[in-house]
């Protein structure tokens, strides 16, 4: 095996990362959907937090991060949770 090809030891490290990231964001779509939060709701907290940092350390966040994501229309129908998980 040549010296710039991936060991087993690293791969097994990577695989690792991985799962746990799949593993987080599926529970993350499992808690908002438990909440009836919608992915756009989550961005647009996302958004105003980083926006308050970026803030706290004196930058302007316009200029940094864009303009907001789009202002999430919040309808009285009730979604459907059967595979909700798998939509988004």
């Amino acid at each position: 095996m040549c010296g710039n090809c991936v060991t087993n030891a690293e791969a097994v490290l990577v695989s690792a990362v991985v799962a746990g990231n799949v593993v987080l964001s599926l529970a993350q779509r499992l808690s908002d959907a438990v909440q009836g939060r919608t992915g756009a709701e989550r961005r647009l907290g996302a958004h105003q937090a980083n926006a308050a940092f970026l803030r706290s350390l004196g930058h302007d966040p316009a200029r940094v991060l864009g303009p907001p994501p789009l202002q999430p229309a919040r309808s009285t129908a009730r979604v459907p949770r059967v595979g909700a998980l798998l939509a988004t």
